[in-house]
This record gives C-alpha cells, structure tokens and sequence, in this order.
C-alpha cells in the first residue's frame, strides 16, 4: 500500500477542512486525507473501498462502521477521558494538531505495515541512536532466510569476525562479483559493521544499487536488510534504492523530536519517493512481531 487513505468525519465543516489540511502536510506522502460532513457522502465512499482508516468525533458513528464494515480501522476522535487512554481505537482530541498525528501515525503503523512485503531489499535506519534495532534485527534473522549487512560505526557482533565484512565492502566498490558471492555464502546470514567506520561511509547509491543487482533471486535468501548507522548516512537519496526503509524511534520527548527533525527533513529535500517507502516503527510497541510479520 503506497498511501494510507483516510477520512476524517464531522459535522463541523471547519474543524474537517483545517484537520484534513494540517494532516495531508504533516505527512506528506504516506497518507491521503478526505474529509465529510455528510453521512451518506462518507458512505458511499466506504462502500466504494476507496478508505482504509475513519477518524470521528461522532461515537456512534464509529460503533456502527466498526459493526457494518469490519474490514475498516475506526478511530474515536473523544472528547472526554485521558488523552493517552489505552484504547487503540481511540484519540483524544482536546491536545495539539501535532500529538494526534503521531498518534495517529503509530495506528497506521500498526494497522498498515503488516502485510507481507513481497521485495527482497529492506533498510533500517533511525535518526534515534541506542533504540534497540541491532538486537532486534539479529533476533528476526535467525533462520528467517533474510542476509543481515552491518554499516553502523563501530558495530560490534559476538562471534562475528569484522575483518570478512571489511573486504566485503571493498569487494562492492571494486565489482568483484565473485567475491561479495563468496563472502555472502561463507556468512553464516550475517555480515556485521567492518572495524574501520570510514569503510561503510565511502559506499554510495551506486554501489547498493550493483549490490541488489548481484544479490537479486541468486542466493537463496528471501531478501537482504541493511543496518544502517546514524552517522554513516551521508546523503538520504540512497534510502530511496530499497524496497522498504524501516524507522525505528522511542516514543520519549527527544527521540520524537528527532524524529521529526527527520522527517522535516526528508520532505525538505523533496524525496517523494523516500517517504512513500517508509515504515515507522514505535520500538515499545512489540517491535518484533512487527518486523516479524514484515520480514516474513
């Protein structure tokens, strides 16, 4: 799914028009916002299938959707309890424009990004350092039929000799076929970090791009995920090679707002395409079954 659709109903033609504007620019690229005022406008649209997820403040609008249409998420727009409730079926909407994006960013994630991805090339890549994904990622590829490839500085794996993943990358900048095939079939599935940082930071587009060609149905592996450092991207279009790009944050007060840093970013340098491949992941939110489902 390249957009995520979303519907925003209420009676209060206002608050739908500035919701709906507010939301289309904050995430620009990963989701489509339509907003109505009419029952039967919202209807017909449901009917259609032209929408994937319906926020409203209307409760019992709500209940009924989630009862005629179950394959449609329902979100709650409420007006009372707390605004961090449990309920994952809904938000408060008496807080910042911004907060409720994210919270709504986190459903979508939930929702959405479960379906099997049927490529073989995957980046993880977070602008939050220390948030878990090495671990993570280590743990998923166990006998998943997925290559691990380590570009993060100073990466460390137990039992993983570095000096292998040095000529690794040289062999990627030199062309030698033969040679990143051999080093990939004696790996064992994981490739981590060379010793020396600057290795991974001489690789560019290009480079990747030659690597998916080489690794691309010839290997037996079901696809290959790249771990890569916050340091060693030095320019975000190469995000845009893969199949999928995996962001992992922490949902504190800094982690978010490096995460959107990262994500006003990104739309700063008018990268489309990058931003219709990303998948946020909240790393307190059973972060494994997530990539589980996705890696599958």
């Amino acid at each position: 799914m390249d957009k995520v659709r979303i519907g925003i109903y209420d009676e209060e033609l206002d608050y739908v028009l500035r919701f709906s504007a507010f939301m289309n620019k904050v995430n620009k690229g990963r989701w489509r916002v339509s907003g109505f005022t009419e029952p039967q406008n919202l209807n017909n649209q449901v009917q259609k299938g032209k929408l994937d997820l319906l926020l409203s403040t209307d409760e019992k609008l709500i209940s009924v959707m989630r009862k005629n249409y179950p394959q449609l998420n329902c979100v709650y727009l409420s007006s009372g309890g707390e605004p961090h409730a449990e309920d994952k079926g809904r938000i408060y909407r008496f807080q910042s424009a911004r907060v409720i994006a994210e919270e709504i960013q986190r459903m979508v994630d939930g929702y959405f990004m479960l379906s099997v991805m049927d490529k073989s090339s995957l980046a993880i890549y977070s602008p939050v350092s220390r948030c878990g994904k090495t671990t993570l990622l280590l743990e998923l590829i166990e006998g998943g039929g997925w290559l691990y490839i380590g570009m993060e500085d100073y990466g460390y794996i137990k039992d993983y000799d570095e000096r292998q993943s040095d000529d690794f990358f040289y062999y990627i900048k030199e062309r030698q076929k033969d040679k990143v095939i051999e080093i990939i079939k004696s790996s064992r599935g994981v490739i981590p970090s060379p010793f020396y940082f600057s290795d991974t930071r001489r690789i560019n587009r290009e480079d990747i791009e030659w690597f998916l060609s080489v690794f691309e149905g010839a290997l037996g592996y079901k696809g290959v995920v790249f771990d890569i450092g916050l340091g060693v991207l030095i320019d975000l279009n190469m995000l845009t090679v893969f199949d999928k790009v995996v962001v992992p944050y922490i949902n504190d007060d800094i982690s978010m707002g490096k995460k959107r840093h990262f994500e006003e970013t990104v739309g700063a340098c008018e990268l489309e395409d990058l931003l219709e491949r990303i998948i946020y992941i909240d790393m307190k939110n059973e972060p494994y079954e997530h990539m589980r489902r996705l890696m599958q």
